[in-house]
């Protein structure tokens, strides 16, 4: 069953060799460490670069997204 959310989060991540690793995330007042990437994939909507990451916490996979012309997070969904 999947949740949709769709809210902006706080990330910590590393941005290294032209790639982005999303290391920990905020959301309602409560951390994520990030134990590993499932799976990611990045597309073009409008002028805008979304950068798209499943991730697993070990008590659930998200969905979250990197706007790269905003600069800005959000979680879209728990997977």
């Amino acid at each position: 069953m999947t949740t949709s959310i769709n809210e902006s989060i706080r990330v910590i991540s590393l941005f290294e060799e032209g790639k982005i690793k999303p290391l920990l995330f905020s959301w309602r007042k409560r951390n994520y460490k990030i134990l590993k990437t499932v799976f990611s994939y990045s597309k073009n909507i409008g002028q805008d670069k979304v950068f798209y990451f499943s991730v697993d916490t070990g008590g659930g996979v998200f969905e979250l997204e990197f706007n790269r012309e905003k600069m800005g997070w959000k979680i879209n969904k728990i997977l």
